[in-house]
């Protein structure tokens, strides 16, 4: 039983280094600076670290959710089928934040951000009685 526990030990420590490897070797500079003091080639340590960095906070991502609501606007290169793609996206990070938006808020935000050649659709969005 001995044996077999240190060989799996070794083995992990040897799958450990070459995690660390792995991202050494892919990573930009941001991300190199970020685990540069994570001893003895951790992969574990490393990736702990880059996940927590990229992923960020419940916070963060609710944070980050509200300003690109606020901010929200069609894009020179982008279709309406995308945008109301990026506008569900935003709607799904708060719902899984727990956040209830009111309906008729992404509908205005929505309005908001087209540009002129979508002009006569809100004007006749804003005709619509919205359902109670």
């Amino acid at each position: 039983l001995e044996g077999k526990h240190s060989k799996d030990k070794d083995q992990a420590a040897e799958d450990n280094k070459d995690v660390w490897t792995d991202l050494i070797l892919s990573m930009d500079d941001l991300s190199t600076r970020l685990i540069q003091n994570v001893p003895d080639h951790d992969g574990e340590a490393c990736w702990k670290i880059l996940k927590d960095h990229y992923e960020g906070t419940k916070q963060d991502k609710i944070y980050t959710a509200y300003r690109n609501l606020i901010n929200f606007e069609l894009g020179s290169d982008e279709g309406i089928s995308e945008y109301l793609c990026r506008l569900d996206d935003i709607k799904a990070t708060l719902i899984e934040a727990e956040r209830e938006m009111d309906p008729q808020f992404l509908v205005e935000q929505a309005k908001n951000g087209l540009t002129e050649p979508y002009n006569l659709f809100v004007e006749v969005l804003n005709t619509l009685k919205p359902e109670d």
